[in-house]
């Protein structure tokens, strides 16, 4: 009932200032990034109760919008909250070295981006909140507050950084191949790379060796679990969070990631695979948390796949049956919505990722998947820092 009536309100103040609902606003050359209340983050915060694991979704991986205002949410579930880990859907090893960084007085915001995998991570949004964790970390009051990441898509850095320590075991990771072809693999060996896997977690559990090993070990059984496809990424990547929360029992998680992975009853589109959403759902009940972020008109940054380079987008008009034409017009500022004033007769919502798929409005059960929404009427692809070709 309180989303309405701010909804209500901001239509009206939409109507003084002399815009229509249908009117699409185009941001000046003067734009400055739109930003969260002190009530609305309040509002958020008290959605959210006393919910363990918070996932922050988004809608694409590349818009300027979506990365800070999640950025303001962080800030305040850590402040606010008592929340101590930001998991991000990245490699386990690069997070570690990125919170060392954090941690590091001499470092700096570039330093930390940079060792992050994936591109979607590379933009000045996200550099700003790893600057503010860094002031705050070696300030004179500083958070309990930790970046740590679940992926297991490709955890070569983790095999590199085992292989000084496991030594006596006889396993020597490999990194195998060029850039984005890399793979993992274990020297002169022919067996089975899972229990190789296991042998090394006992080796270090037997050692007592830091936790930082452990979780590298557990993401490369997982990530040979999934080659062998005896489970998916996101059954994967859930493993990965429980490791993260038995480590640290005394932990609040903020989850950084896509909403399709997050989402707590659909599948991964165009599939039957369970989300990572929803083996945590299962897992952990009401202790997860999932504020699913939806945007409309503007541009977002993904990979083209006919020019097979990473460039600005527009984004598509909304089928009837979207949420996003379900929201068009209702505001023309960032408005949370909670589930019980979740428009209805939505079927369907768009969700690019890191590519620009030709289709890209997929089926999705919105009341189901998400406890919370955050409407962004408009956005603008993110600036992306282009380390390989960067001096």
């Amino acid at each position: 009932m309180r989303n309405i009536i701010a909804t209500l309100l901001a239509a009206l103040y939409c109507s003084f200032a002399g815009l229509s609902n249908s009117e699409t606003v185009v941001p000046s050359a003067d734009y400055s990034l739109p930003s969260l209340s002190q009530e609305t983050l309040d509002r958020i915060g008290e959605t959210i109760g006393n919910s363990r694991i918070v996932a922050l979704g988004e809608a694409t991986h590349g818009t300027k919008e979506e990365t800070y205002l999640r950025a303001q949410i962080v800030k305040h579930l850590v402040t606010q909250k008592g929340f101590t880990i930001l998991a991000i859907e990245d490699q386990v090893a690069n997070a570690f070295t990125v919170n060392a960084q954090i941690d590091d007085v001499n470092s700096d915001a570039d330093r930390m981006l940079r060792s992050l995998v994936f591109w979607p991570w590379h933009n000045k949004e996200l550099a700003k909140l790893l600057k503010w964790a860094h002031e705050n970390k070696t300030g004179q009051s500083p958070f309990n507050f930790r970046l740590m990441g679940f992926d297991t898509q490709v955890p070569v850095s983790g095999g590199i950084r085992l292989n000084p320590f496991i030594k006596e075991t006889g396993i020597r990771f490999l990194s195998v191949g060029e850039k984005y072809n890399k793979k993992i693999e274990i020297e002169d060996f022919d067996g089975d790379p899972i229990a190789a896997s296991d042998t090394v977690i006992e080796f270090i559990k037997s050692r007592a060796l830091e936790e930082e090993l452990l979780l590298c070990a557990h993401a490369i059984r997982e990530h040979y679990l999934q080659r062998a496809k005896r489970q998916s990424r996101e059954q994967g990547m859930a493993n990965m969070v429980n490791k993260i929360t038995d480590l640290n029992p005394n932990s609040k998680v903020i989850m950084w990631g896509h909403n399709v992975h997050f989402s707590k009853k659909s599948d991964l589109p165009n599939s039957s695979v369970e989300s990572l959403g929803y083996h945590l759902s299962q897992f952990y009940g009401e202790d997860y948390f999932v504020l699913g972020l939806a945007v409309g008109s503007g541009t977002y940054r993904a990979i083209d796949l006919e020019a097979k380079k990473n460039q600005e987008n527009e984004i598509p008009m909304p089928p009837q049956s979207s949420l996003e034409s379900k929201l068009s017009g209702i505001t023309e500022t960032p408005i949370f919505i909670e589930k019980e004033d979740f428009p209805t007769e939505v079927t369907r919502q768009w969700l690019p990722g890191s590519m620009a798929h030709p289709k890209q409005f997929y089926d999705r059960d919105i009341h189901n998947d998400y406890d919370a929404l955050l409407w962004i009427p408009h956005v603008t692809a993110s600036e992306f820092i282009d380390y390989d070709n960067k001096e």
